[in-house]
C-alpha cells in the first residue's frame, strides 16, 4: 500500500473505508483490519496527519466559488475521468487551453494532483449527469 497523497484521495474518493500502510505494528494493522471488517473506517495515523495537514492548508471550506464557470466545466470532466486531450475535444479547446484551466484550478483549489481534483468535483456535485 503506497503512502502517496494522489493514491490516498484517490482511495477514499472511491468509498474504501480505510488507508491502511504497512509498516504499523502488526497488531495495529489487525486491529484496525477488524474495525473495517466491522464498518468502522480506519486510517494509518500518518494517513490521517497527511487529511488533517491538508485541510489545514485548504481551510474550512476549499474556494469553490472563485473557479469561472469553464474552470468548474474542466474540473467536471475531469471529475468524469477524462484526460486533458478529451477535455479539449469535448469543450472545443485546445490541450494547451485545457491545461492552463487546470494549473489556475490547482491553485485556486490547493491541491496537486488529477485525484484531488476528482474529489472536488465530486464534492461540488459536479460530477452527477445533468440529464
Amino acid at each position: 500500500v503506497m503512502g502517496d497523497d494522489a493514491w490516498n484521495v484517490g482511495a477514499l474518493s472511491a468509498g474504501a473505508n480505510g488507508y491502511l500502510l504497512k509498516d504499523q505494528p502488526q497488531d495495529t494493522l489487525v486491529r484496525q483490519l477488524r474495525q473495517i471488517a466491522d464498518g468502522v473506517p480506519a486510517l494509518s495515523p500518518s494517513i490521517a496527519r497527511r487529511i488533517m495537514d491538508h485541510f489545514r492548508l485548504t481551510g474550512p471550506g476549499a474556494p469553490d466559488d472563485d473557479l469561472t464557470a469553464r474552470e468548474r466545466d474542466v474540473l467536471a470532466l475531469i471529475g468524469r475521468g477524462m484526460r486533458n486531450g478529451e477535455v479539449a475535444r469535448a469543450l472545443d479547446l485546445s490541450e494547451n487551453t485545457v491545461a492552463s484551466y487546470i494549473k489556475g484550478i490547482y491553485r485556486k483549489l490547493g491541491i496537486s494532483s488529477r485525484a484531488e481534483a476528482s474529489w472536488h468535483a465530486t464534492r461540488m456535485g459536479l460530477t452527477t449527469d445533468r440529464t
